[in-house]
């Protein structure tokens, strides 16, 4: 089996069931509204541990009870970009608060995954990060990186002051 089929199969059965109960809403009901659309993948042959990984974000993500998805369907059709600046314009229509854009590929074995997050109002990036993986730390991967967003969402970390809030 090859490292992005394991990986792609160990997410898989990580987030099994979930998707269909994590929460997806276009209008706020009391959670911070953010956009999920699934990462980019490095090449074609990435397409389906690129799908793989955000699922385990997005069901990450919706654990919290803070935060709630935008509907994938109202997504349909928007650009997703990783190396500039997104328009906001479309997102902030949709009723996206923040926008997370990601772009994962498989390099000698090892998954590389990168993401953003931008606060759609303010047009302003709030985190960005690469990581490294096997593939079978994949659905920790997942988890990783949703908490790197939390954190940044809820505008602190252990030890520091607080960053720019927007739960």
């Amino acid at each position: 089996m090859s490292a992005a089929a394991l990986a792609v199969f160990t997410l898989a059965r990580a987030v099994a069931g979930a998707a269909s109960a994590a929460p997806r809403i276009g209008a706020t009901d009391g959670r911070l509204v953010i956009a999920l659309p699934d990462f980019l993948p490095g090449d074609p042959d990435d397409a389906t541990l690129a799908r793989a990984l955000t699922q385990g974000v997005a069901q990450a993500l919706t654990q919290n009870g803070r935060l709630a998805l935008v509907d994938s369907t109202l997504m349909s059709g928007l650009t997703i970009v990783v190396d500039t600046v997104p328009d906001f314009t479309p997102w902030r229509a949709i009723g996206a608060r923040a926008l997370v854009t990601g772009l994962v590929s498989m390099q000698a074995g090892r998954i590389r995954a990168g993401f953003r997050v931008w606060d759609t109002a303010a047009g302003l990036q709030l985190i960005g990060q690469m990581y490294r993986a096997t593939p079978e730390q994949a659905p920790e991967l997942a988890r990783v990186i949703a908490a790197a967003i939390v954190e940044r969402l809820a505008g602190k970390r252990e030890g520091t002051a607080p960053l720019r809030k927007l739960l």
